[in-house]
């Protein structure tokens, strides 16, 4: 892994983690939430067998990404793209576990004539369809509908505190897979990293990234041109499977792959050859 900070045109950086050869194939992976770009470490080894790049972004707010008051969902496009242009990578795979698919979505859609193919794993379906309104409860509803920042921030500090040290980090009310891949000695601990990293900074980019995630699309995934493959663990309790036939669905170009040993945390041992068959 490479672990790189980039300064963007507007004066915020942006950390990211570059594994697997330099010069190989490129997917952008976009991290849940609450993870980070330290996600792949878990299979680091698997991608450099698989000969493919895959560069992990931290969006803003998490790990060292500078927050980016009053942003919303497709600004997301801006900076893959000029990290893209940093990196001379000119066309790209992009992939998203869980809330990161709506990014991943969405750079499919925005970046259309860049992005290669698409990956959403244990991803979250578009924010107005009910099932996605009806799992919050009524006052986090009341609070993202205020859209306003600052009072989605102390939402979540009230629940999880300022620094994030009250958010449970462990594998209660997980399935099976998620379960073991915690109890695990090698995986355990660096999917823990991961977590923590995505809270070097607070709660507020957790906060935020809730909120730009709850608003209206303002794209159509309809639209989408580029091959895209929707995994999802039969196994996870976490986002249903609902969530990947909503978007399988939405997606005409999309294939959707029903995996059953996985569940919602698991299943990023699936990213090295997903990246490989999304960039080959």
């Amino acid at each position: 892994m490479r672990d790189r900070v980039i300064t963007l045109t507007d004066g915020r950086q942006v950390t990211l983690a570059d594994y697997g050869p330099e010069g190989a194939p490129a997917a952008f992976y976009f991290h849940g939430t609450p993870t980070s770009r330290l996600d792949p470490l878990l299979f680091e080894g698997d991608i450099d067998a698989s000969g493919t790049r895959i560069v992990a972004v931290d969006r803003p707010g998490f790990g060292g990404s500078s927050a980016q008051p009053g942003r919303v969902l497709t600004d997301w496009a801006n900076d893959v793209a000029e990290v893209a242009d940093r990196l001379d990578i000119d066309t790209f795979a992009v992939m998203g576990l869980s809330s990161g698919g709506s990014y991943a979505i969405m750079c499919a859609a925005v970046l259309s004539e860049r992005v290669s193919g698409i990956g959403a794993v244990a991803s979250l379906a578009d924010p107005t369809w009910p099932p996605m309104i009806e799992r919050r409860s009524d006052e986090e509803r009341a609070v993202l509908a205020s859209d306003d920042e600052d009072a989605v921030i102390k939402f979540e500090a009230d629940r999880f505190g300022a620094d994030a040290s009250l958010f449970p980090v462990g594998s209660n009310g997980l399935g099976a897979p998620d379960v073991e891949i915690f109890s695990d000695d090698g995986h355990g601990p660096e999917l823990r990293r991961s977590v923590a990293e995505s809270f070097r900074q607070g709660i507020a980019g957790f906060a935020v990234d809730g909120l730009v995630r709850s608003r209206p699309w303002a794209f159509e995934p309809g639209g989408i041109t580029a091959p895209c493959e929707i995994l999802h663990g039969e196994q996870d309790v976490v986002v249903q499977m609902a969530h990947a036939e909503r978007l399988h669905e939405l997606i005409p170009t999309s294939s959707l792959t029903r995996l059953p040993n996985h569940g919602h945390l698991s299943i990023i041992a699936e990213l090295p050859q997903l990246a490989a068959r999304l960039t080959r």
